[in-house]
């Protein structure tokens, strides 16, 4: 289940990158609407469906120059580190050069296995970014 981290106020993307430089290694942290996102341990179930979906698609995508990754990338609107999203899919396909920020902008494909526990989130506000 996600967890929302108590704050005070909402943070943008910026802030919220000092942050997660400074979070425990192996934490996994989203923004959303400007509040920090700790994603729960996902499931062997939920692994499953995530690996079952991305070894052929990063097959497949691998050779039309294009990289597959699996629940780490983060995904945001725009390069504006002043908004307040900023999301970790399942699984992220990006095409073209490689960069070396954190997050991209600019995915082809993009998945999100549904469970339960984050169903609202997922159908909710993060469908909109």
């Amino acid at each position: 289940m996600a967890e929302a981290v108590e704050q005070e106020r909402p943070i943008t993307l910026a802030e919220f990158e000092r942050r997660a430089a400074d979070a425990a290694d192996g934490l996994r942290l989203e923004l959303v609407d400007g509040r920090i996102v700790m994603m729960s341990n996902p499931t062997e179930t939920h692994e499953q469906i995530v690996s079952n979906l991305g070894a052929p698609l990063k097959l497949a995508m691998d050779d039309r120059n294009c990289r597959t990754s699996l629940g780490g990338m983060r995904v945001q609107a725009n390069d504006d580190l002043g908004r307040f999203d900023g999301c970790r899919p399942d699984i992220v396909v990006r095409c073209g050069p490689r960069g070396d920020r954190t997050w991209i902008t600019d995915p082809v494909v993009v998945v999100e296995v549904l469970s339960p526990s984050t169903m609202d989130v997922d159908r909710g506000r993060k469908l909109w970014f």
